[in-house]
């Protein structure tokens, strides 16, 4: 991957209980051994140093919101409001980000996409359908939402 200064990235760092956690910001530069990146992130006001390997260029299919399960006690086809929660949720990880969702729909019951995913919405951006799926992982408990290309079938 190439990457320009002033590109716009994202930062995976781990929370303490070793789910991903996210930040954005603006490249500075990348060292001369290619192994560090210079980020200045949102909301700091001195450059950091971050590994080059956790450094992602944003595109809408980067942005995921991880969020621990903890305290879910089902899965998004069985609550509407978890469903709708999470949608939001993902729209303001998308906001903060810098990606402009043109159109967002709700589907009106969870669908199951495979044993731990389930499709919460269709979505355009950048004049691309897209869908917005959930998937939950067991190790640590967590649930990631993310936006994957959808072509529908005719």
């Amino acid at each position: 991957m190439m990457f320009r200064t002033g590109d716009r990235v994202r930062v995976t760092r781990k929370s303490p209980e070793g789910a991903p956690a996210f930040e954005y910001g603006f490249l500075e530069r990348i060292d001369s051994e290619r192994t560090h990146a210079v980020v200045f992130l949102d909301d700091e006001l001195s450059p950091q140093r971050v590994a080059l390997a956790d450094i992602a260029p944003i595109e809408i299919a980067t942005v995921e919101l991880c969020s621990d399960t903890n305290n879910m006690e089902t899965a998004p086809s069985g609550e509407p409001a978890l469903r709708d929660e999470l949608i939001v949720l993902w729209q303001a990880e998308a906001e903060q980000a810098g990606i402009d969702v043109e159109s967002l729909v709700a589907l009106p019951t969870g669908s199951r996409a495979d044993l731990d995913t389930w499709a919460l919405a269709e979505l355009h951006a950048g004049g691309v359908r897209f869908l917005l799926r959930a998937r939950f992982a067991v190790s640590p408990p967590t649930v990631h939402v993310h936006a994957v290309p959808h072509y529908p079938q005719n």
